[in-house]
């Protein structure tokens, strides 16, 4: 219809023009050739205005008409118009295709769909449309669950049909030109997804995307995906620490405390709202360590990047070198007639045990029992438990497992 639009203006104004130049050349052949050029015309038109004005109205109709169409364009189809106000009158489909190539694009609802950026946040896959008209379409996917992409070395989902389970939700948003107003599908089942996104240094995922409804939808969008795994930003292989994210301090202050505390297995989670503008930055937060939690603050200024200046890291050293001497004195001072003697103290606790028949075997201790017999609990490979008792006469050596 713009395109109808757009003719029928273009054949209006241009039939005006002639008829303004013909009444011209009939009042007097100077003024005929006068016209052609539009300064000349405007004079022509203030002093014979008798003369001109039905062909003058016959321009303004096809600007008219030519306006309404180039507005129905520009809503419906932006990247048309932005060609055409670009003077890329005449780009074949060959041109257009090699343009967009690889990129994910297709339809949904039988419009165009043209995915400019992708985002991955937690276990929701985000494509969306750059579009400064606010009619821009977007495709939600929510996942299962968090995908491991360090495990699985990358992101890979497969939906058909007919699957019966659990199943990746999908939402659609796009702006119906039919009925003026943006509309949202969610979609539970009944679609074709395959992602396969391999996973490549430092943060990215690339690979193959493909999602299909039914038929009568008329949605199928596929292509090439590239997306980021994380917020991080990276100059070659190292973070960029100049970046002013949440999980640019997160990664900073975890790195921070691992090295100075010299722990590998620690866990960093923040308590406190950030506030990127305030500096010094006050942060709190938790470190994980051993099953043992800490409470932690750090202070962080930025000339060119964000570093650490102040930290409670040295009490927190201090309280873990305390708990590993005691254990050490503990692991040292354990024998089997100090565990009888005790026995209370360690229950549920992990023991090796070697028996005087030359049998190794690791449980879990559960008491005593009425005779004096040491009680064990031992977990299966295929699944159970087995509790078996030992004498403390069978026992050649016992060590306790404490937390190191």
């Amino acid at each position: 219809m713009a395109a109808i639009l757009i003719l029928a203006g273009l054949l209006i104004f241009l039939l005006g023009w002639l008829w303004l130049i013909w009444r011209a050349f009939m009042f007097k052949p100077f003024w005929g050739l006068a016209v052609v050029l539009p300064p000349l015309a405007v004079i022509f038109l203030l002093l014979h205005w008798r003369r001109a004005v039905l062909p003058l109205m016959a321009l303004f109709v096809g600007v008219g008409v030519l306006v309404a169409g180039s507005y129905q364009l520009a809503t419906e189809q932006p990247e048309k118009w932005q060609k055409i106000m670009a003077w890329h009158w005449f780009s074949g489909g060959k041109e257009q295709a090699l343009e967009h190539d690889g990129q994910v694009q297709g339809t949904i609802f039988g419009q165009r769909f043209l995915a400019d950026s992708v985002e991955l946040d937690k276990n929701v896959v985000y494509l969306r449309e750059n579009s400064a008209d606010g009619f821009a379409a977007q495709i939600k996917i929510t996942l299962l669950s968090v995908p491991n992409l360090q495990q699985q070395n990358g992101l890979f989902v497969d939906v058909l049909p007919d699957d019966q389970q659990p199943v990746p939700q999908i939402e659609i948003l796009w702006y119906d030109y039919q009925r003026g107003q943006r509309l949202i599908k969610q979609i539970k089942a009944d679609y074709t997804l395959h992602i396969a996104l391999n996973s490549q240094p430092p943060n990215k995922l690339v690979g193959n995307f493909y999602l299909a409804l039914a038929k009568s939808q008329h949605t199928q969008v596929s292509g090439v995906l590239e997306v980021n795994s994380d917020k991080l930003r990276y100059q070659g292989t190292q973070v960029d620490l100049s970046y002013d994210h949440a999980q640019t301090i997160d990664y900073l202050l975890h790195n921070y405390s691992r090295s100075l505390l010299e722990v590998d297995n620690l866990h960093f989670k923040r308590t406190s709202k950030l506030d990127m503008f305030s500096v010094p930055l006050s942060v709190q937060g938790q470190l994980l360590i051993a099953n043992k939690s800490f409470p932690v603050q750090f202070t962080l200024t930025k000339d060119q990047r964000w570093q650490v200046v102040d930290s409670n890291l040295a009490a927190i050293a201090q309280q873990l070198a305390a708990r590993d001497s005691i254990q050490v004195e503990q692991a040292e001072e354990f024998s089997l007639a100090h565990l009888l003697a005790n026995f209370n103290g360690y229950l549920n606790q992990e023991m090796q045990v070697k028996t005087i028949n030359r049998h190794n075997f690791t449980g879990y201790f559960q008491g005593l029992n009425a005779e004096g017999g040491l009680i064990f609990k031992r977990s299966m490979h295929k699944g159970g438990e087995v509790t078996f008792q030992l004498q403390p006469d069978e026992i050649e050596e016992i060590m306790w497992m404490s937390e190191q």
